[in-house]
């Protein structure tokens, strides 16, 4: 048994332990609950902030909670919304989405 007969069992661990709450919504379709490993990207100070357009973030979700994911999907993370920029199919049933949030109607870190 190898690393790749085990990683299921890692994904699961890894979901179980670091995932937050989101809400996925397909372009034209309906929002569903689900559970992501979210990764927030780079904190802007002060400065960077204020000329600041976007941020950008990644998220793991597994494929059984979004079969396929487009660009233009919403993913709601706590109070941000998210839209989805691209999509790489990871091992074991993961796809790792782009994610990209305009900062200037928010003005928000």
């Amino acid at each position: 048994m190898g690393f790749q007969d085990n990683f299921p069992g890692i994904n699961n661990s890894a979901f179980t332990q670091f995932s937050v709450n989101a809400t996925y919504t397909p372009t034209g379709g309906d929002p569903s609950e689900i559970l992501v490993l979210f990764f927030g990207g780079d904190e802007l100070d002060d400065a960077q902030w204020r000329a600041a357009l976007q941020a950008s973030a990644t998220a793991w979700v597994r494929e059984s909670d979004v079969s396929n994911p487009t660009n233009n999907d919403m993913l709601t993370v706590g109070e941000d919304v998210w839209t989805v920029t691209g999509r790489r199919k990871m091992v074991s049933g993961i796809w790792k989405i782009e994610l990209r949030r305009d900062l200037r109607p928010t003005f928000r870190k």
